[in-house]
């Protein structure tokens, strides 16, 4: 990872976006609830409130590894003695008769502590407060020392005592107010406890509550036998005119961390100059410790891990980070360059989620223009998955039309300058690893999105009604684009059927999607955004049969139902439509050739049979009655698997089926057999299509494609008589 990760920090430095975004010793807290605590000029309390743990994911913490963190305090150990833990514990269990259903008292003195918490769980806020008033805040379990900045600490941030910039005020202005001695910490200590003990009145919050509860008593552990709190406490000033950010403020944290590389001396000289891998210089080593930045989406990330077990290693004495030994300067950039391209304002520019194809969690994706990286334009939306593709194919118009734009001038410069993707995902908790990287110029980018463009337009236009979420009513089909990230979402679908519907006309669909896509992204990106010109006709042909083979059970109730009442299922339907098209048109076989072919007519054959044959019930076995239930496999479609594969057997066994329909069609006469005359007469325009050719043994992937669109498409005709198709049209449609 390391080397692709370097080589975007060199584009960087080489147009000065790489600033000093990272501190090895300058971190994000971790998602977890906080207790915000803000201190006056006076040293005196004068607010907390409770953080979610995504406010708290954003605040910073100054540290050395897991130790002397500061303004970010974890507390360990319950704020009131063991005494009081259990006697809150107690209280609540007394009234687990009366808030529990079910209550088992055998089962209450075996798990007291089990049972309190839920007890607590089903209280009400003014309840909690009762119970958080009860406590005797005079029995504290304060530790000495635990509210305290750390020697270490003050050390390193005596820098910004002289010479402050605006953004590091309020961060001096709490060093000078936060307590230096044990002495000074077990007064602050007592306080604290008794403010949280007058604001407890105050809460109306469940998750304050719930925290001021672990805060105070903890949580009980029965591997320790112990209670525990493990909470995360946050320090801040008061003010807010003097200043003109607060300590937790992304200004103070950035500041902090410019005047810190700014004044940063090497005075460890057990780190020695060496042949950097990454650059082939001699330069000081990393030392100790490689970065860990946290990025979004897959979090906490180690640029350099390793077993310390492996012995063909520890052998040679290369321990930690002596066995890649990269120079600090280089480690550094690369830590600036994630910094830059990962930046909250960066997202959908040059980062974005994209979909994992071998595990729910997503993956992270990061692309970038090499010659600008700081450019506008989208390229993670349109290389991942645009966030409103799925409405309508205007949207996919407008980001091309964004992204072409915005890349205009440097392919006006160099049509040559490329344009690099990352996509890195997590293993396990301690190795990051990137699961695909590319490259493409961009002018080829440029090319292969009009190319793509042009592909979802290669579709008839198809008779299916799919349910809009936003309308609550069912809108005719309409064309919808679909990109990288939602391709290998949508080829995880696993559609089985079960059950029937109201009419018990079919049966109903149910999606089991799989942790694994059918496709991978590197095949995904194959066709997507080929390097070559010619496209890989294999990889268009494999992705085309998983397509057909995922998307099966989908199509042909689709075509069964004539509509799709489940919304998802609704959107699948769309998109894979889109992507069979756009498949079809890059192996060179466009909508004006295959509709004229014969294995796009035999799919509106079995499409005209199946209508016949709802004719026929309607008409002859529910003496015309609509709303009476029909079959729950009408012949057309009972026949689509045998005709796709093997189209001359599938039409033999269809037409002993329709000897009975066409028997009846030809025969009836009157207001009655009005569409049983139109679906005759589209019979008999098909069959002239298909006449004089023939019909192959066995169809291959991209006919079979074409079987089904035909099977799914429109039925054209052209209005001889008006009157006599009138009723004919309306049914088609």
């Amino acid at each position: 990872m390391l080397n692709e990760i370097y080589e975007s920090a060199q584009a960087l430095d080489e147009r000065g976006l790489l600033t000093s975004a990272t501190n090895p010793d300058v971190a994000k807290v971790g998602e977890c609830p906080c207790l915000l605590i803000e201190i006056d000029q006076k040293g005196v309390l004068t607010g907390i409130r409770v953080l979610a743990k995504d406010d708290t994911s954003k605040l910073w913490k100054h540290c050395k590894g897991n130790h002397n963190s500061f303004p970010a305090i974890r507390v360990q150990a319950p704020f009131l003695k063991k005494e009081e833990s259990e006697s809150f514990s107690s209280k609540l269990k007394k009234i687990a008769p009366k808030k529990l259903k079910n209550y088992d008292p055998s089962k209450g003195e075996k798990e007291p502590e089990k049972i309190s918490s839920e007890v607590w769980k089903k209280l009400e806020p003014s309840e909690k407060r009762d119970f958080l008033q009860s406590v005797n805040y005079e029995e504290n379990n304060l530790k000495s020392g635990v509210f305290k900045i750390s020697e270490w600490s003050l050390n390193q941030l005596e820098i910004i005592q002289s010479n402050t910039p605006p953004e590091l005020e309020a961060l001096k202005r709490l060093i000078e107010r936060f307590p230096k001695t044990g002495e000074d910490s077990n007064a602050f200590s007592l306080r604290l406890l008794s403010f949280i003990g007058s604001e407890v009145r105050k809460m109306n919050s469940q998750d304050e509550l719930n925290f001021i509860a672990e805060l105070l008593v903890g949580k009980y552990n029965p591997k320790r036998k112990e209670y525990e709190a493990k909470c995360m406490t946050y320090f801040d000033v008061a003010e807010t005119e003097e200043v003109s950010c607060k300590v937790m403020d992304r200004k103070t944290e950035a500041a902090l961390i410019q005047c810190l590389n700014k004044n940063a001396v090497d005075i460890d000289t057990s780190v020695s100059s060496e042949i950097c891998p990454l650059t082939g210089k001699e330069e000081p080593s990393i030392g100790e410790k490689y970065p860990s930045p946290k990025l979004p989406i897959i979090g906490l990330t180690y640029l350099y891990s390793r077993n310390q077990n492996v012995e063909c290693l520890t052998r040679y004495r290369m321990k930690s980070c002596a066995a890649f030994p990269a120079s600090k300067n280089a480690v550094n950039s690369i830590n600036n360059a994630l910094s830059f391209l990962t930046a909250p304002e960066r997202e959908k520019k040059t980062w974005k989620p994209i979909t994992n194809s071998n595990q729910d969690k997503p993956n992270l994706l990061i692309a970038y223009l090499e010659d600008h990286p700081q450019n506008e334009a989208l390229l993670a939306e349109i290389l991942n998955d645009a966030s409103d593709a799925e409405e309508n194919e205007e949207v996919f118009e407008r980001l091309c039309a964004q992204v072409i734009g915005e890349i205009k001038n440097v392919l006006a410069k160099n049509p040559k300058s490329r344009i690099n993707l990352v996509i890195l995902e997590t293993l396990d908790p301690g190795r990051k690893q990137i699961t695909y990287t590319n490259s493409f110029t961009a002018d080829q980018f440029r090319a292969n999105l009009i190319k793509w463009k042009k592909s979802l337009k290669n579709h008839p236009l198809i008779n299916i009604d799919t349910w809009d979420k936003k309308e609550k009513k069912f809108k005719k089909w309409h064309p919808i684009s679909i990109l990288p990230g939602q391709i290998c979402r949508l080829l995880k679908m696993n559609y089985t059927q079960g059950g029937k519907t109201n009419s018990g006309a079919s049966k109903k669909l149910q999606n089991n999607p799989q942790k694994t896509s059918a496709l991978t992204m590197q095949e995904i990106y194959g066709f997507y955004m080929p390097q070559v010109e010619h496209e890989d006709s294999f990889l268009l042909l494999s992705a085309l049969e998983k397509t057909l083979r995922k998307s099966k059970i989908l199509l042909q109730v689709a075509g069964q139902e004539r509509r799709l009442i489940d919304f998802s299922a609704s959107k699948d339907f769309n998109m894979v439509i889109s992507l069979i098209s756009a498949l079809l048109w890059k192996l060179n076989i466009t909508k004006e050739n295959y509709m004229i072919d014969i294995a796009f007519n035999i799919g509106q054959f079995l499409q005209l049979s199946d209508l016949l044959h709802k004719e026929y019930c309607v008409q002859v076995r529910n003496k015309g009655d609509k709303n009476k239930s029909l079959p729950g496999q009408l012949v057309g479609n009972q026949f689509l698997s045998i005709a796709t594969e093997n189209p001359n057997e599938g039409l033999s066994r269809l037409r002993e089926r329709l000897k009975v329909y066409l028997a009846w069609a030809n025969s009836s006469t009157g207001e009655k057999c009005k569409l049983a005359k139109w679906i005759l007469a589209r019979y008999k325009e098909i069959c002239t299509k298909i006449s004089g050719k023939e019909i192959p043994k066995s169809f291959n992937t991209a006919e079979q494609a074409q079987v089904l669109l035909g099977y799914l498409a429109a039925i054209p005709y052209e209005k001889k008589e008006e009157d006599n198709t009138k009723q004919g049209e309306k049914e088609n449609e």
